[in-house]
Parts: structure tokens; C-alpha cells; sequence
């Protein structure tokens, strides 16, 4: 994956702190359109690096993008600190449950990664590491519900049907997602012998698509308040632009595959920020960043799984299917680890064809009935997709709830936060204000004096009584405003938060 799992989460949690959770889905579609665009530039980057200078420099060009990224966040996200100290809060983190699934996760990918690759399934390199990831993932659910007084994960969300589809969905929504933005660039190079910087050409219709329905879901959810048809349409239409992706042989013309990836990239991009306006509708506000970062750590784990089982699909197949055109293991090997670089081995043109069909294959509908259809490595990838959208579907329309996106403290606490705005502004004033110079503080002064200077402080008095003043006729418009959305009287006004 090109990005760390902890800084879209992050991003997320953010949104979801600052905005209510009707107007949620319009700016995380917003957030969710420019991953995708994204997601879109960095093939197309990369094939250029790889083809024009080093492939090193799709890992170098994270640094200015990532110094650049900290600029802006430290120059404009404004920060609420949060009250206790460093040794408290390292202390609150559940150290018990990080361990454990960094453990079961990384066993459980190990097994299926080697499966059929670098030893038989029945071996014990491949089922020891299996066994026992799945053991300690018992353990972690067995620390998190009994042991951890605050929990990686607390086992209750998913008491709510809602919340356990959601999170089940968006496993495997990732599984879909990251193995054809994987598979469907090989496919281009492999089968159908494009370059690197053209396949990331041809996989545009997909992501802009996707960025525009991002985009455009989002918002239809914050004019709405309904997610449901949303993530119900989205399914379904990308279950069949899974099974559209499946026909790709190299014998597709250009106009099927961009028509197949725009119906692809309409109902993906339906599913990614609704899904999760759908989990955090159904969870406290206190668990909404909880909720927030395992939706989006199931999301990761949902693609490394699927890139971990494609890879064993595609070597499998593909190793059987060229081992028949004679060559050696040791050519089998090297087109295996990469095989875009057949041209290279000194192959002959019935060889190289060979491969190109072990990958893609070749449709018998088209005149090739000679063509072990099963025998398509890439294509078998797809085929795996395809059920895993058809799940999504059945999770959303028989587990997955409406509920409403407007909280009871949506105004207090719209009016709380612009009262922590307002202040912050004062008391900026107030210091620039306080420091002329003429009166400049003498940096040699002890800060406690300073600090009681500063108290007794005419213009330091009145700006904390005008702040005061703000935040409790912030609080009072707040009760207000939920008076009348209630239908409260005048003589039966719903009383002030505070």
C-alpha cells in the first residue's frame, strides 16, 4: 500500500471531531474523492518513475509530499489539547491488544502468503503459522472482552447489527478494492503488453469515476440523511462491474474496458464514505473514533488479505499453466517474480504466448475453443471478487439499518466549538493587544510574575468576561434551537446545556 494505515484514519477522525453527522458525508466524500484522485496519479506516477528514472523514486517522492503534508497541518488544523500528562496516556493505551493483532495478523498473512508458493498447503511451515495466528486472534478477542479496561476495540459496537455489517462489509470492500487497483495495472502490462506509464493511463476511467461518485454520494447523503440506498445501488452495481472486470482477455477492446471500469467505478465509489457514515450513526459520539480507526484498520487487513490470496491464485495457476509450454523451473520462477519481463528471458514467440495466457488467457467464445478457460490467473482474481461484493450486498440490505444522522447535541456542541474558536481568537488579540512596546515584559522576570501580571491585567479581565459572555449566549441559542426543533412552547423551553 502506498499509504500508512494511520494517517487516513487520522484524517477521518478529524472530520468526523469537527462536523456534525448529517453534513459528515458531504466532506468525507470530499476527503474520499481526492484519496481517489490520489489513487489515480500514483500508477501513472510510478509507471513514470519506473520507466523514465528508478522505481526508487516512488518511495523517495514521499518525502517532500509527507514534509509538505506537516506544514499544512501544523500551519492550519487547529489543536484542542487534550487535558493529562504523556506518562497517563501512554498508560491508557491497550499495549495488550496492539501486540496481539500486530502478532495473529502478520502469522496469518505469513501462511497465506507461502501457501502453495514456497511450500505445499499441508506443510507445517504453512498451517503452523495459520493455527496459531487464529489462536492468538482468539486471545485478542478474549483480552479485549474481559481484561482491558480500555480496549482497541470494544466488543460492544458490534452488538448493533448495523455496525458488525458495516465493519463486515467494509473487510470486504477492501478486499475488492485493493486487488484490482493491483491486478487490473498487471493485467494491462502482462496480457495486453502495455507499458508502465500507459497502464496507469488506462486504469483512469476507474479511479475518476470513482472520485466524481465519492464526491457526489457524499453529498447526496448530507441533503438526504439516508445512506442506506446509497450502499444498497453501490453494491450492486459493483458486484456486476466485478464480474464485467472478469471477461478482460487480450482480446478486449479499448471501449469495453473503459465502460466496464466506469460501471466498476460508479458503484465502488457509492460504497467507500457512506458505509462509514453508516457506523458512526450508530455509535456514541464517545466510540465514534474508535469505530473510525477499525473500520479503516478492517479496510487495510480486508487488502492485504485479498493481495495475499490473489498472489497464491495467480502463482498457482500461472506456474501450472506455463510449466506445459517446456520451460524450466528456473524460468518458471523468474516470470513468476516478474512477469513483465519475458522479453528478457530469450523466450520464444509460442512461450511468451503461453504466458500471456496463463495470465489473461483467451476467450473460446471468440474463436479459440482450444482455450482452457480455467486457466486465466488474473481473471480467477476476479472471479474471487465477485462473491466478495455479493456479500457486501446481502450485509446491506438484511443487517444494515437507517438511522437518523441528527444528534440531540449537535447544536451545543456546534456552539461549544465556536466558542473555543472565539476564545482562541481573543486571547490572541488580547496578548498582541497587552505587548507594545513600551510595555514589553522583561524576559528576566520570573514567569510567575509575569503569569500575575498578566491576571490583574485590565484588558486580560475583559476579554475572559467577553469569552464567558460568548459561550454561555452560544449555549442559550444552542437550547433555543432545540426547543424549536422539538415543537417546545415559549413556556416549555427545553433547558439550556451547560
Amino acid at each position: 500500500m502506498r499509504r500508512s494505515a494511520l494517517v487516513p484514519a487520522t484524517a477521518l477522525i478529524s472530520v468526523s471531531d469537527v462536523v456534525t453527522l448529517k453534513e459528515r458525508g458531504k466532506y468525507q466524500g470530499i476527503l474520499g474523492a481526492f484519496v481517489a484522485l490520489a489513487n489515480s496519479l500514483g500508477p501513472i506516477l510510478g509507471g513514470l518513475f519506473t520507466q523514465k528514472a528508478s522505481w526508487r523514486w516512488c518511495f523517495w517522492i514521499n518525502l517532500p509530499l509527507s514534509a509538505l503534508s506537516l506544514l499544512v497541518i501544523i500551519v492550519l488544523l487547529p489543536l484542542r489539547r487534550v487535558k493529562g500528562g504523556i506518562v497517563g496516556k501512554l498508560k491508557a493505551i491497550d499495549w495488550y491488544g496492539s501486540v496481539l493483532t500486530i502478532t495473529w495478523a502478520v502469522l496469518v498473512l505469513l501462511g497465506l502468503s507461502w501457501a502453495g508458493n514456497e511450500y505445499p498447503w499441508a506443510s507445517a511451515a504453512v498451517l503452523a503459522p495459520l493455527i496459531i495466528g487464529l489462536a492468538l486472534l482468539g486471545v485478542f478477542l478474549l483480552v479485549e472482552w474481559k481484561l482491558v479496561a480500555l480496549p482497541l476495540v470494544p466488543l460492544r459496537i458490534f452488538r448493533n447489527s448495523t455496525v458488525a455489517a458495516g465493519m463486515a462489509a467494509t473487510l470486504f470492500s477492501g478486499m475488492i478494492f485493493y486487488s484490482t487497483l493491483y491486478y487490473l495495472p498487471t493485467y494491462f502490462q502482462i496480457v495486453r503488453g502495455a507499458s508502465p506509464i500507459r497502464s496507469g493511463v488506462l486504469i483512469l476511467p476507474l479511479v475518476c469515476v470513482q472520485t466524481v461518485t465519492s464526491f457526489s454520494s457524499g453529498l447526496l447523503v448530507s441533503k438526504t440523511g439516508d445512506y442506506w440506498w446509497n450502499l444498497v445501488f453501490g453494491f450492486a452495481i459493483w458486484t456486476v462491474g466485478c464480474g464485467l472486470l472478469s471477461t478482460f482477455t487480450e482480446d478486449t477492446s479499448l471501449g469495453e474496458i473503459v465502460g466496464f471500469q466506469i460501471i466498476y467505478g460508479v458503484g465502488a465509489g457509492q460504497t467507500f464514505q457512506t458505509s462509514l457514515v453508516a457506523i458512526q450513526a450508530s455509535v456514541e459520539r464517545k466510540e465514534m473514533a474508535t469505530a473510525t480507526g477499525f473500520r479503516n484498520f478492517l479496510r487495510m487487513l480486508g487488502g492485504t488479505l485479498a493481495l495475499t490470496i490473489c498472489s497464491t491464485i495467480v502463482n498457482n495457476i500461472s506456474r501450472t499453466r506455463i510449466r506445459q509450454a517446456g520451460l524450466s523451473d528456473d524460468q518458471v520462477d523468474l516470470i513468476l517474480s516478474d512477469p513483465t519481463a519475458t522479453s528478457d528471458l530469450g523466450l520464444t514467440q509460442a512461450q511468451r504466448l503461453e504466458v500471456t495466457r496463463a495470465y489473461g488467457g483467451c476467450d473460446g467464445l471468440r474463436g479459440r475453443p482450444d482455450t482452457d478457460n480455467s486457466a486465466h490467473a488474473i481473471r480467477s482474481c476476479f472471479y474471487f471478487l465477485i462473491p466478495c461484493s455479493a456479500i457486501c450486498l446481502l450485509l446491506t440490505v438484511f443487517f444494515i439499518k437507517r438511522v437518523s444522522l441528527k444528534r440531540e447535541d449537535d447544536a451545543a456542541k456546534k456552539a461549544e466549538a465556536k466558542a473555543w474558536v472565539d476564545s482562541k481568537k481573543s486571547k490572541k488579540d488580547s496578548r498582541h493587544d497587552s505587548s507594545t512596546p513600551g510595555d514589553a515584559p522583561d524576559s528576566r522576570r520570573p514567569s510567575a510574575t509575569t503569569s500575575d501580571a498578566t491576571a490583574h491585567d485590565p484588558a486580560h479581565v475583559e476579554a475572559e468576561n467577553s469569552i464567558s459572555k460568548k459561550v454561555e449566549g452560544a449555549l442559550e441559542d444552542a437550547g433555543r434551537e432545540e426547543a424549536e426543533a422539538a415543537g417546545v412552547g415559549s413556556s416549555e423551553r427545553a433547558p439550556v446545556v451547560k
